[in-house]
């Protein structure tokens, strides 16, 4: 392979970007000391990546730092659930570490269309395990914000006119100020529903 084909085979690159292992790096250095013109045009390509990182920097939004960490700690208290700790659900929860916390408070056979148990409730929060097998009407909520994370089952919810299919697992956030609705379509589902004060 001569200087110029080297050139265009993209290593310089992926060199650049930190893309290579340990022996394709050693050999991108020795190829740029046998041949000026590789030496030359890695210089170039790292300094148009420079040249675009700078222009392309953003500063953070306010806030961004205290949201991550907030999420990281929501995260860590999911490691452990314990009931006078508890994390909100969000898109990252375990359903699975969920179902193990919960199982054991509720019973194995529905003797009724529903259980529900609360898990904790504050001036900003509520949270409930249901157990259920009658599906839930329309509703909407105008002060809260609500969201479902599936443990077990399956069920369809209709948020506005939209029709979305949930299995265990899934995480829904609802918009306030829409109607929504949830029909199971297994046996019975487990969840967790989760309101947030506005």
């Amino acid at each position: 392979m001569n200087h110029l084909e080297y050139i265009n085979s993209g290593k310089l690159e992926d060199y650049c970007l930190g893309l290579l292992t340990k022996e394709e790096r050693a050999e991108v250095e020795q190829m740029c000391l046998r041949y000026p013109e590789i030496k030359r045009e890695l210089s170039l390509i790292q300094s148009a990546l420079e040249k675009y990182a700078l222009e392309m920097q953003r500063t953070p939004a306010p806030g961004l730092k205290n949201r991550i960490m907030g999420t990281i700690e929501n995260l860590n208290r999911q490691e452990d659930l314990q009931l006078n700790n508890l994390p909100v659900i969000d898109k990252y929860s375990d359903h699975k570490r969920w179902l193990t916390f919960v199982k054991p408070m509720l019973p194995e056979q529905l003797e009724t269309d529903e259980v529900s148990i609360t898990l904790q409730k504050t001036d900003k929060i509520w949270q409930r395990v249901i157990k259920a097998r009658a599906d839930y009407p329309d509703e909407v909520h105008h002060d809260v914000y609500e969201s479902l994370l599936i443990l077990e089952g399956e069920c369809v919810c209709k948020v506005g006119n939209k029709h979305y299919k949930f299995s265990a697992g899934d995480y829904l956030p609802v918009p306030m100020h829409v109607v929504h609705d949830l029909k199971i379509t297994s046996p019975y589902i487990t969840l967790i529903v989760q309101h947030i004060a506005a």
